[in-house]
């Protein structure tokens, strides 16, 4: 197969994979959490208003209303908001650090997957030749066993090198399966 492309699929797994889905909505929280604690030092407007009828008859006549504003202003509060904000800039600061160990950690396991896949491929390729050779080996000494010139000791132990490069193929084959598989796990898009 093509050779994955390496960053590409970083970036894919960063978009798919739910650490990093679940990272960046807590990064948020964080960020929403700062903005309130900021928000609880600022002054506060307040406007308040109300219309209605007053009387002791059964349809009223007299309308009365009321409106007003006020402003709460936090002056004395033994520094709970400031620590708020800091406490929320710090658990920000953190989520923030977490979210980008939680990227550059995917990223490493994408291109660990990659490399394995690609190693995994190549043995492939060498157990099957390999196995080619020891096919051709097997077929020149049963032509030299038939013609007389070998033993059969030689002939079995041929065969047996021939019998142990096909289990190096298969093996290599489910090793090449499995790095696939943890390939797409890592990129995110593994069923």
């Amino acid at each position: 197969p093509a050779r994955p492309e390496r960053e590409a699929a970083a970036d894919r797994a960063r978009a798919q994979r739910p650490e990093i889905v679940s990272g960046e909505n807590r990064a948020e929280a964080a960020r929403a959490s700062r903005t309130a604690a900021r928000a609880a030092r600022s002054p506060r407007l307040r406007a308040d208003a109300a219309f209605g009828w007053r009387d002791t008859a059964l349809l009223p006549d007299t309308r009365e209303w009321q409106a007003g504003v006020s402003i709460d202003l936090p002056v004395f509060d033994a520094g709970i908001r400031a620590r708020r904000l800091a406490r929320s800039k710090a658990e920000l600061a953190r989520e923030e650090a977490a979210f980008e160990n939680r990227r550059l950690q995917v990223r490493d396991e994408v291109w660990s997957a990659a490399a394995e896949l690609e190693r995994a491929w190549a043995s492939i390729a060498a157990n099957e030749t390999g196995v080619r050779a020891s096919e051709e080996s097997l077929r020149i000494v049963r032509e030299r066993y038939e013609r007389g010139a070998a033993v059969i000791t030689d002939l079995l132990d041929t065969q047996t090198a021939l019998a142990r490069a096909e289990g190096s193929l298969a093996e290599a084959r489910w090793s090449y399966l499995a790095a696939r598989a943890a390939f797409e796990r890592a990129v995110g898009t593994g069923r």
